[in-house]
C-alpha cells in the first residue's frame, strides 16, 4: 500500500476488527479505482458501520477525482 492513491480503512469494536474497506488504483489507469473489498461483521450491520466506511472510501475517491 506505498502509492498514494490506495487505501484501507478498518473499523475496530471493543478491539476487535469489525470491517473494512480498500480502493486500489493501482495500474487501473483511466483516473479510476477498484473497490477492492467491503466486509462488515454480520453483528455489526444496521448500526451505521459499514455505511460510515463506504463513506470514507468514496469521499477518498473524490478528493483523488477518481
Amino acid at each position: 500500500m506505498d502509492n498514494t492513491r490506495n487505501a484501507i480503512w478498518v473499523a475496530e469494536s471493543a478491539g476487535r476488527i469489525v470491517g473494512s474497506v480498500a480502493i486500489d488504483a493501482e495500474d487501473v489507469g483511466n483516473n479510476e479505482a477498484h473497490l477492492r473489498w467491503f466486509i462488515l461483521d454480520d453483528g455489526c450491520r444496521g448500526g451505521g458501520i459499514g455505511r460510515r466506511l463506504l463513506t470514507e472510501a468514496v469521499d477518498f475517491c473524490d478528493r483523488q477525482n477518481f
